[in-house]
């Protein structure tokens, strides 16, 4: 599988990871469900470090060790943040050079030090869905090799292989793409009328010589598009 393009944005209350599909931004999820992870990093009573969402649901009772908002100290000395000292319940003291830095649990952090802990955990969530991709890959191309090896056995109709014809292989069906909507990430292939597909048969889609997926028709109606992801002209072996 190609490598993907992972952006994060770090935000002050909020932070996002997304990945490039079919040439738009796809939100990632991160571990809870959300699309959306709370720039929170908190410290437990026993040094456990919690970042987002559970972070933020244990800032009520354990306030002074659960930072939030560290953007708004990011490369400011300590003069400058006055007034947000006194926005935030946890302690700000004054690091190297006299920029702001968060003290927790007798330790001190740098707010670029905070701010990896946030982007570790959306790195995290885009590993996972790296990991779920490639996985269903995987099982797609197993469910290619099985339909291939099938299609060995049996002839395209379900007959046994030499039934229907004296090579006892069935030909590919050539498709072609005559329309192409890459917003909604969609074609529609014309694959003729006498061709011996049913609304049952299974599609396994390649481009070039390699797999692409494997699909179905949809709502079991033949007349409806195929939705693949491509441009012509594409070979549908059956």
């Amino acid at each position: 599988m190609a490598d993907k393009v992972i952006g994060i944005d770090l935000g002050t209350t909020n932070s996002v990871v997304s990945v490039m599909e079919g040439g738009d931004p796809v939100v990632i999820p991160n571990a809870e469900g959300g699309r959306t992870t709370p720039s929170v990093v908190g410290f437990s009573k026993d040094g456990e470090r919690l970042v987002g969402q559970i972070a933020k649901r244990q800032a009520v009772t354990n306030p002074q060790n659960t930072v939030f908002s560290i953007k708004r100290f990011m490369g400011r000395k300590m003069p400058e943040v006055t007034d947000e000292t006194k926005r935030v319940p946890y302690a700000v003291k004054s690091g190297t050079n006299d920029l702001a830095a968060v003290e927790v649990q007798g330790k001190r952090y740098t707010p670029p030090e905070i701010s990896a802990m946030i982007l570790q955990k959306m790195k995290q969530a885009a590993e996972a869905e790296q990991k779920r991709l490639t996985q269903k890959a995987v099982d797609l191309e197993g469910k290619l090799t099985r339909l291939t090896a099938k299609n060995k056995v049996e002839g395209g109709d379900g007959r046994p292989a030499g039934g229907g014809s004296s090579s006892g292989e069935k030909k590919p069906v050539t498709g072609t793409v005559v329309a192409l909507n890459e917003g909604w990430n969609f074609v529609v292939v014309d694959l003729g009328d006498k061709n011996g597909i049913t609304p049952e048969t299974p599609l396994a889609v390649q481009r070039k010589g390699k797999f692409v997926a494997i699909f179905a028709f949809p709502n079991r109606q033949r007349s409806s598009p195929i939705s693949i992801s491509g441009k012509c002209p594409i070979n549908i072996v059956i």
